[in-house]
């Protein structure tokens, strides 16, 4: 491949950066000619073209002509090889080495070639390679004329290492100041040769009044640089120092702290157990109360009971017979509640209706008669006694006659 560095006139470029055009592969190999816009022909156009009243105007292009601003900023690949059949997943060997940052145009409407910006990293640190047109391929990977991929037959190393691309004016622009820096070097060259015979006024050589200069400057770095040492130390100490003081001080504090939090833990802790004592005491008292009130309840239930059991006696229950036993009320042993009544007797219990409210809701129970009582007063009254609450007798399951 051939780079050039051409010193014609060459139009300003424009840098398209970051894009990426060149994911739209076209046409064939062979396609070498572009179609550059209308505005670069106006621009390249000249006075004389400009006067020719026989101008040829177009209307269309061919399918697979491109515009200029077709190839700026489209990517260009590199590989090694000529003629390059397409196969689907092939350009992932491909080296993506940059895009196309401008076209060379001669004054004659040829194009020259193409300018490649290489290497870099988001348009930072990359070069301009100029390639001519002949060096790239155009690879088709579809049937639409947009579908290819711009390829350059060389090596990502190659372009890297091509010279770098150069306008006429930025060339003369680098010749003259390399002609400035020869220049500078060769009075510098002519200076140095010179500097070791001058004489001063005084008979001194310019070198004997560098070395007494050198070494008073000497002298006093060496002094300047004690006192800035000194200076530094005496710093240092007086930093250290403070730093102590301040590390004491905050240790100080945090030890009064500590301590204040722990004090104040302590006196939670004190008056939470005194409030946890009283209220300890307070239930007590109250416990106490509450029995002293059951024992005053149960004594005056049972003395209620005594005065209603007045003129009951106990009989043998087996002496009763069933047709007196049904419909006689039931009652608790325990506080002499009315909870029911016997509804049915049979041999392995009674039947008693718990609850309900003048006959309606009353769930049957089955109770073994050796478990009932039965009292019977001097007009002939019969009372059921049972050992069992009211709530008791309700949570039990209901009879259901077979």
């Amino acid at each position: 491949m051939n780079f050039f560095e051409p010193v014609g006139v060459y139009q300003p470029r424009a840098r398209k950066r970051l894009r990426r055009v060149c994911e739209q592969p076209i046409g064939v190999n062979s396609m070498k000619k572009f179609m550059i816009s209308t505005a670069v022909a106006a621009a390249m156009a000249t006075t004389a073209y400009a006067q020719d009243a026989n101008i040829s105007y177009m209307e269309t292009a061919d399918a697979e002509a491109l515009m200029a601003s077709n190839l700026l900023g489209a990517r260009v690949y590199a590989t090694e090889g000529e003629d390059i059949a397409y196969s689907a997943g092939m350009e992932a060997e491909w080296d993506d080495i940059g895009e196309i940052n401008d076209v060379i145009v001669a004054r004659d409407g040829s194009i020259e070639g193409i300018i490649l910006g290489v290497g870099g990293f988001l348009g930072m640190g990359e070069k301009d390679v100029a390639v001519s047109m002949d060096d790239l391929q155009f690879v088709s990977d579809g049937e639409e004329s947009d579908d290819y991929f711009i390829v350059v037959n060389t090596t990502a190393e190659a372009l890297e290492a091509a010279p770098e691309f150069m306008t006429a004016t930025e060339l003369a622009a680098a010749e003259e100041m390399r002609a400035e820096e020869d220049a500078i070097a060769a009075v510098e060259a002519e200076g140095d040769m010179d500097g070791d015979g001058m004489t001063t006024g005084d008979g001194m050589t310019t070198m004997e009044t560098a070395d007494s200069d050198s070494e008073m400057m000497t002298d006093g770095e060496t002094e300047m640089t004690a006192d800035a040492e000194t200076e530094a130390e005496a710093e240092v100490e007086i930093v250290e120092t403070e730093t102590d003081a301040e590390v004491e001080t905050e240790m100080a504090d945090a030890e009064a702290e500590v301590e204040t939090e722990m004090n104040e833990v302590e006196t939670e802790i004190v008056e939470a157990g005194e409030e946890i004592e009283a209220e300890g005491e307070e239930l007590a008292a109250d416990a106490d109360a509450m029995a002293d009130d059951a024992g005053e309840e149960m004594a005056e239930a049972n003395e209620a009971m005594d005065t209603e059991m007045e003129g009951f006696t106990e009989v043998d229950i087996a002496t009763v017979e069933n047709e007196r036993m049904i419909g006689t009320s039931v009652y608790t042993t325990a506080d002499n509640e009315n909870v029911g009544e016997i509804g049915e007797v049979l041999e392995e219990g009674a039947v008693i209706e718990v609850g309900g409210f003048l006959g309606l809701g009353e769930k049957p129970v089955l109770i073994p008669l050796d478990e009932l009582s039965v009292m019977a007063g001097a007009d002939g009254e019969l009372r059921v006694y049972v050992d069992a609450s009211e709530a008791t007798l309700e949570e039990m399951p209901e009879y259901e006659a077979e």
